[in-house]
């Protein structure tokens, strides 16, 4: 998958105004997400991805490693400030660059990311279940 494949889905899949926000959101969730794993897992996931994709996860990371946080809020409300996001919207678009980036890179690259996280974090690596609405009951019958 080429760079311009991934920001494309992602600009779809996210429901994104544009490429270019698109762009933005793929680069905060990959300098976040990669800059709370080690090293190895970061590399794995780097060379599956497109050069100008993997280099998101250079320029964020500058050798800065912070623990992973205890919750995946903590990390949604970084990635809610850098976007100027709600929390959901947050999670909602943090969710599709992770499909997307599983789906470039392979399962083993986000597997290896996913293990260095607290177990809490499995919100942000599956996908949401869709909604279905039942339509409303038929109106009671008229009286003849």
């Amino acid at each position: 998958m080429t760079h311009q494949e991934i920001i494309d889905r992602v600009a779809r899949g996210a429901e994104l105004p544009s490429r270019r926000t698109a762009e933005h959101v793929t680069r905060a969730v990959l300098e976040t997400l990669t800059q709370m794993v080690d090293e190895a897992a970061t590399r794995k996931l780097a060379t599956g991805l497109p050069a100008q994709t993997a280099a998101y996860i250079h320029d964020g990371s500058n050798g800065r490693r912070q623990p992973p946080s205890a919750d995946l809020d903590a990390f949604l409300d970084r990635i809610a400030g850098r976007l100027a996001l709600t929390r959901p919207d947050a999670l909602r678009v943090s969710r599709k660059v992770v499909e997307t980036l599983t789906d470039a890179a392979g399962e083993d690259a986000i597997l290896a990311i996913r293990k260095e996280l607290p177990s809490n974090w499995v919100g942000l690596f599956e996908k949401p279940r869709p909604t279905y609405y039942a339509p409303p009951p038929p109106p009671p019958p008229s009286p003849a």
